[in-house]
């Protein structure tokens, strides 16, 4: 179930900015059936979500219902001290499905909530595990912030006819000093996409401020542009101008939200009657003699503490900035190897509930986010620029007191183009890919600090893998690059194949679905340390591998890949 997640601050900026094809399917302030969560709903307690439970026994009120924050709907002036849930119904009909390509729902929350469609369990947010009606959420989130979760229709079960919506919210604790919740639901009919914006300086590396100048393809048309890594066509720090639109590029300033970071980002839509908004092309502007100067707080949206208990380490170590040995290197070192810009809306790494970065221990699709990957060569060869989806990866470096997490970029036809096609490798390797991990450094690292530190192992674990290749044997293939994470430096990364069913393909023929694929299991607490099949072709192993090349491959792999020396990623 694809699901995009945006953040909003105030409702204004929601209103001025629906697309003209929105269909409101609950507006905020609507009327509910509301339960207090004093006992069950129902019994069973899931009874109430369906369209066989009566209603009729509840209270009608209008939203928001709250206390504490707040103003108008229906206060729930006993609510502290006596209960931690409260349950909302409402049955929506709609006559037609057919003009609905996209869902929207908008939710403004204090403290979580999850959402039922015709029972079918359809979001959550900062939500418990089970859902009894005394179970409270498991951390605090503040209302006020609205947050918009976009869904395609056909992965909704919203049906023609009349649909049960259904949300149950959760309050922190029986003591907590407010609770809010309101929601707005549209249905929207996508439009054709508008042709992009242009712009006349492409990505690369620069001494001094300059200026842009976007266009569109006439004279006068509307572009919206962000400075922060944020997506124009939703961001609430967007700035609106009119073609021929001139934008200052300046690591210096603050405009748009932005933080001072030695990389400006600049991501810009273009708009068009009957159209929706053009996909946003983005430029990575790099001052790497900046980088020396980011010893103190960027500003800007960048976190000020640590989320989650992940530890946020964004400033330049003065310990290296200070010592006469290396101070003089770092600029010529910021240009001695080939940078990667990664930029993605800054919610998506940091946001509390859904951050990627900040939520490091999750896996799997529901954590991929949407971003924009730029490879950019200091001598001004050739790179790359591509859509993709960003995940965290590695295994006991997932952890809250790792500050450098390494991450995994999969190339779908969802986000642009369906694959990489790049020589990444040179002549060394293939030049197409589905996915490519960009490992660091973690475990017996500079960046993780303390007794290990001294024996970090940034050069070996490819030293290993390139050995191993030189003496004809299956390897995968790495290079090593500065990282940018929405303009601010994060240190020395490298691409690194990813030993998979495509790998097999790529560098043993035949297919992927020919080959089964088999690494460790750590375990969600880090102490299992199975066996499992991550890519299984025909069934997987049950079936057999006679006479296939998924025997060959798979454990090929396990004795010949090489140990990754204590750098887990």
């Amino acid at each position: 179930m694809a699901l995009i997640r945006t953040f909003c601050p105030t409702l204004l900026f929601l209103l001025l900015h629906l697309p003209l094809q929105a269909q409101v399917l609950i507006d905020w302030n609507s009327r509910w059936s509301y339960f207090k969560g004093t006992t069950e709903p129902s019994d069973p307690n899931s009874l109430w979500r369906t369209a066989g439970f009566n209603a009729s026994g509840w209270t009608l009120g209008d939203a928001p219902f709250r206390y504490g924050d707040g103003a108008g709907g229906t206060q729930l002036t006993d609510m502290q001290g006596k209960y931690t849930t409260l349950y909302l119904r409402k049955e929506l009909t709609i006559e037609t499905l057919s003009t609905i390509d996209e869902v929207k729902f908008w939710v403004d929350y204090d403290d979580g909530f999850v959402l039922w469609i015709n029972g079918v369990l359809t979001l959550r947010a900062n939500a418990p595990t089970s859902y009894g009606y005394t179970q409270g959420a498991p951390n605090s989130h503040e209302s006020g912030e609205y947050e918009l979760f976009t869904m395609a229709r056909e992965t909704t079960p919203l049906a023609e006819g009349m649909n049960v919506i259904a949300i149950q919210g959760f309050n922190l604790s029986r003591t907590s000093s407010d609770f809010y919740l309101d929601f707005r639901m549209e249905g929207i009919r996508r439009l054709p996409e508008a042709g992009a914006a242009t712009c006349d300086v492409a990505s690369g590396f620069f001494v001094n401020p300059f200026s842009v100048t976007l266009n569109g393809f006439f004279p006068g048309e509307t572009v919206k542009y962000t400075l922060d890594g944020s997506d124009p066509r939703t961001s609430a720090k967007a700035i609106t101008a009119v073609t021929p639109a001139v934008v200052a590029i300046n690591p210096e300033s603050t405009a748009g939200g932005r933080g001072k970071t030695a990389g400006v980002i600049l991501r810009a839509s273009r708009y068009e009657t009957g159209f929706d908004p053009s996909k946003p092309i983005t430029r990575t502007y790099l001052f790497t003699g900046r980088v020396k100067a980011g010893t103190s707080h960027p500003g800007g949206g960048w976190p000020t503490s640590s989320v989650n208990g992940q530890v946020i380490d964004l400033l330049m170590d003065n310990k290296v900035l200070s010592d006469s040995r290396y101070s003089p290197l770092i600029d010529k070192a910021l240009l001695d190897l080939p940078t990667i810009s990664l930029v993605t809306d800054p919610s998506h790494l940091f946001n509390q509930q859904n951050g990627i970065y900040v939520n490091a221990s999750y896996h799997g699709r529901n954590w991929e986010r949407a971003a924009h990957a730029e490879l950019i060569n200091p001598g001004g060869t050739p790179g790359f620029a591509i859509d993709a989806g960003l995940r965290i990866r590695g295994g006991w470096s997932r952890h809250d007191d790792f500050a450098k997490h390494a991450f995994r970029l999969f190339f779908r036809s969802e986000y642009g183009e369906g694959k990489l096609r790049f020589p990444l490798f040179g002549e060394e390797g293939v030049d197409e890919f589905d996915k490519v991990d960009l490992r660091t450094s973690q475990n017996y690292s500079w960046s993780k600090g303390g007794s290990e530190a001294v024996h970090c192992t940034m050069n070996r674990d490819v030293f290993s893998r390139d050995c191993q290749g030189d003496m004809g044997q299956l390897y995968t293939r790495s290079r090593y690059y500065h990282l940018y994470l929405n303009g601010l430096y994060w240190g020395i990364y490298q691409t690194q194949e990813r030993g998979d069913a495509d790998f097999a393909e790529s560098y043993l023929g035949g297919k992927s679905e020919d080959y089964d694929v088999i690494k460790v299991d750590i375990g969600d607490n880090y102490d299992l340390y199975n066996i499992e099949a991550t890519d299984t072709g025909r069934g997987g192993f049950a079936e057999g591998s006679a006479g296939r090349r998924s025997g060959t491959f798979a454990f090929r792999d396990l004795k010949t890949m090489p140990p990754t020396s204590g750098c887990w990623g």
